[in-house]
């Protein structure tokens, strides 16, 4: 990294001497100012993402149970069989001797009033054994290792209610945990103020960004109406903010120096709500593009929409350009790119001379532009996409817009009773009524279409249409009408490939699920899925794996037709599959698989409610290789792997290594 830092630095000083002082004596283009500008920008961008990248977590061991303390960072969340809470280790205790560290840690805490009662920024000390989070066992499923990881946390570890306790630990108070405890603190005024369940979800992912409290069916409701876009806080809440503050500080612009006073206060209001509402890329991209505004409006200065999305893009990326891999950036920015540009070449189609129909119009048109532009990522990652979003943006939005206000005003005005009963009982009332709309909607079937898939490669085929269509809108040329049929062709060419390839497919999967594993065959127009149970979650197991299905021409329906009991699917717990002998050892009872002489098995299924073994196996069978799936206690893997190597057995841990697949 040295050499490259310094080779860029280098670039930089032939750039300002070259833009300075030689242009002066020597004919230079600026195709060679700019060639060196960009050549010293994907440099630093190097360094700054090989600094990012190597930022490893602190050798803690996985193997052995340490003493440590810790300080709470926020506030715990309750899940169904524990409460997660969020911590920073200050030091581990090895042996009476504190050892300094500084690593962020998600613990799963038993569940009691003694852990859900604790408070940000208090002091922990506990005994665990702190494990890397795994990787994701399944094949194309969601990595949830890789999304910690960008929040620079690595490890976690289960703590029951006798191995911590709260402490007096000295912790360390920043202003990012300064404004985790402010926004609490407004948090408890929307409680106090009545407050309660859907409403107060609602209210504190508005006005704070604070996420917690909204639930699953709350989210699916809001994702199957095409608005989940406004619980998340951006252009629209900064906006509201930089409009508000910026008006009520008008009266400074007649003083002598009063546009800078205005614009600091403005641009530190501004600054201050996104780090207050939590920081996100969104936000984060809300405030920078206000903030350029803000400064042209200052300086007297024509600003053009795309520049500043583009500063504001290359501000953030150029501080941690991981992420771009941040699907809430992706959104955000496509979305805002669709609105500036697409909403005024079809706002214009339209003139009405209503006011009230006319900004109806306008509303539909920004929910369009920015559906247009994001549907193909979108149906990319959640493989669905609402139908009623126009509709639905149409209702939401206002009352959103709404409630906004009047959370800003009940914060503000708080410390008046009889203000505060008027602003709840509107807080209510809108919030009804917004929740009406989107059950309303969710209730519909027809409402959102899913199990839809679209490749990375489609994605990218999709959006060089998107583009062929701009430059046709821009240029009128009809080279781009034949670019645009070109890229539409091959758009539909590669969606037929794939259907034919999805007919051609074979594999066998041994999948891992919840404690046991699912079998997923595939030959060609013959597909099984070999459930472990007949109470088995099939639905759960399926969103946890839809990329894998889909990518297989597997939805849902398809999957409930094909489910099918070990039973039916093997013989004796027998499967021959190209020419490979599978024994799933769901039974106590081996003899009924006793043959005159042993059976070479090629690959030897064991789970938890296999007690024998392998020493009396072998008088069975000739074993090629043992798989273990995640059903095994350890004290029985301990066992087994033991007795593998004793006979010199190639074995497979599901837990540790994955889906079995041939």
């Amino acid at each position: 990294l040295i050499p490259i830092a310094v080779l860029s630095l280098f670039l930089l000083v032939s750039i300002i001497f070259l833009n300075v002082r030689a242009k002066r004596y020597l004919k230079i283009s600026g195709f060679v100012v700019g060639g060196l500008l960009n050549v010293m920008l994907v440099m630093v961008g190097f360094i700054n993402g090989s600094v990012h990248n190597g930022q490893t977590p602190q050798l803690f061991s996985d193997t052995e149970w340490n003493m440590y303390h810790a300080q709470v960072i926020d506030a715990p969340e309750l899940k169904p069989r524990s409460i997660e809470l969020a911590v920073r280790i200050l030091a581990q205790d090895s042996a009476g001797t504190l050892k300094a560290a500084d690593e962020l840690v998600v613990l799963y805490l038993q569940s009691n009033k003694k852990a859900e009662q604790l408070k940000l920024n208090a002091g922990i000390v506990f005994k665990s054994k702190l494990q890397l989070i795994a990787p994701p066992l399944n094949p194309d499923q969601f990595s949830f290792k890789a999304y910690m990881a960008r929040q620079g946390v690595y490890r976690t570890a289960y703590v029951d209610s006798m191995s911590w306790v709260e402490s007096d630990v000295q912790t360390q108070m920043n202003f990012r945990t300064f404004l985790k405890q402010f926004r609490f603190r407004l948090l408890s005024i929307y409680k106090q103020a009545g407050l309660s369940g859907r409403e107060l979800a609602l209210m504190s992912a508005l006005t704070l960004g604070y996420k917690d409290l909204i639930d699953d069916e709350m989210r699916s409701s809001f994702t199957s109406s095409g608005t989940i876009h406004v619980l998340a806080v951006s252009g629209l809440h900064v906006g509201i903010v930089y409009y508000v503050i910026a008006y009520l500080l008008n009266f400074l612009l007649k003083w002598k120096r009063g546009a800078l006073i205005r614009f600091l206060l403005t641009l530190s209001f501004i600054w201050f709500y996104a780090l207050l509402t939590g920081f996100s890329p969104s936000v984060i991209r809300a405030a920078l593009m206000f903030s350029f505004l803000l400064a042209g409006k200052t300086l007297n200065r024509d600003s053009s929409s795309i520049n500043i999305i583009a500063a504001s893009a290359f501000f953030i990326l150029a501080f941690d350009p991981f992420t771009l891999k941040d699907v809430g950036f992706q959104f955000s920015y496509l979305a805002v790119i669709g609105i500036v540009y697409f909403h005024p070449k079809i706002y214009g189609l339209l003139t009405i001379k209503r006011k009230l129909i006319d900004k109806m119009w306008s509303l539909c048109v920004v929910s369009i532009s920015a559906q247009f532009i994001i549907a193909p990522l979108s149906i990319h990652y959640f493989n669905q996409f609402p139908t009623l979003f126009v509709f639905a943006n149409l209702i939401i939005i206002p009352a959103i817009t709404f409630l906004l206000y009047l959370g800003g005003l009940i914060l503000l005005l708080s410390f008046i009773p009889l203000v505060m009963s008027v602003l709840v009982w509107l807080v209510k009332w809108t919030a009804w009524l917004i929740f009406l709309c989107i059950d309303f909607i969710d209730g519909l079937s027809f409402s959102i279409i899913n199990d839809l898939y679209l490749s990375i490669f489609s994605v990218m085929l999709m959006y060089v249409l998107i583009l062929m269509i701009i430059g046709l809108i821009n240029t009128r040329n009809k080279r781009y009408v034949y670019a645009s049929l070109i890229s539409l062709l091959l758009v539909a060419s590669h969606g037929f490939y794939r259907k034919v390839s999805e007919l051609n497919q074979q594999g066998f999967h041994l999948l891992c699920a919840d404690k046991t594993s699912v079998l997923f065959i595939q030959d060609e127009l013959e597909v099984y899925l070999v459930l472990p149970a007949q109470d088995f979650d099939l639905a759960a197991f399926y969103q946890f794996n839809k990329h894998f299905f889909l990518k297989r021409g597997c939805g849902f329906k398809r999957l409930n037709e094909i489910a099918i009991l070990p039973e039916e699917a093997c013989y004796h717990g027998f499967l021959d599959w190209k020419d490979k002998l599978l024994l799933l050892t769901n039974e106590l009872d081996l003899k009924s698989k006793q043959t005159p002489n042993k059976l070479f098995i090629d690959y030897l299924v064991l789970s938890n409610e296999q007690r024998l073994s392998l020493k009396s196996m072998q008088n069975f069978f000739d074993v090629n290789c043992c798989v273990f799936d995640p059903s095994c206690k350890s004290w029985q893997l301990d066992k087994w792997k033991k007795e593998c190597r004793q006979f010199d057995i190639p074995f497979y841990d599901m837990r540790e290594t994955g889906a079995l697949q041939l």
